[in-house]
């Protein structure tokens, strides 16, 4: 009986990844090159053949996201505004480690803008529909927004039957 249970015993002690960021990961990945790691640890030691979390800015300069965050070991697009060097996006969004346009209404530079809460970008306010344009037609008041669709009814010209989160679906 002891050796009917015993691999039950391992595969429960086995573990199927880390949760980082959303994502389900491997234990371990091998590699060769930073290439095959993922995301969540982008750094492939060449020697023990697995990957892991960066330690420095240098090791993520070849991954596209050149600094590394040392509490997450991950490599990202900034740390903070000094790294966003972009035109329009000087603001880095600590939470998702990305340049940006704004975060509040005062990063936006043209009189009358406002920041949009999820693109992150400056946007002309609006106070009824016909502030808006044609690609998105409705004023969203709550928000100060122009918005694709408020209810299910403004997507019928587009064929679409449904209003979710501000655009028309199916």
């Amino acid at each position: 009986m002891l050796a009917l249970l015993a691999p039950l015993a391992l595969a429960a002690a086995s573990s199927c990844g880390d949760r980082a960021a959303n994502v389900i990961t491997p234990a371990s990945t091998a590699c060769t090159t930073s290439a095959a790691c993922p995301a969540v640890r982008p750094i492939c030691e060449v020697t023990a053949m697995t990957c892991r979390g960066c330690t420095s800015n240098d090791e993520c300069r070849s991954t596209g996201r050149p600094f590394c965050d040392g509490a997450t070991g991950q490599c990202v697009d900034c740390l903070r505004n000094a790294d966003c060097t972009g035109a329009f996006r000087t603001i880095c969004d600590t939470s998702a480690h990305r340049c940006v346009e704004c975060q509040i209404d005062a990063h936006c530079q043209l009189p009358g803008d406002i920041c949009n809460p999820v693109a992150r970008s400056c946007t002309i306010a609006c106070g009824a529909d016909k502030d808006c344009f044609i690609a998105f037609p409705f004023c969203d008041a709550g928000v100060m927004l122009c918005v694709e669709c408020r209810q299910d009814s403004e997507c019928a010209d587009l064929g679409l039957p449904h209003c979710r989160s501000l655009p028309c679906t199916f």
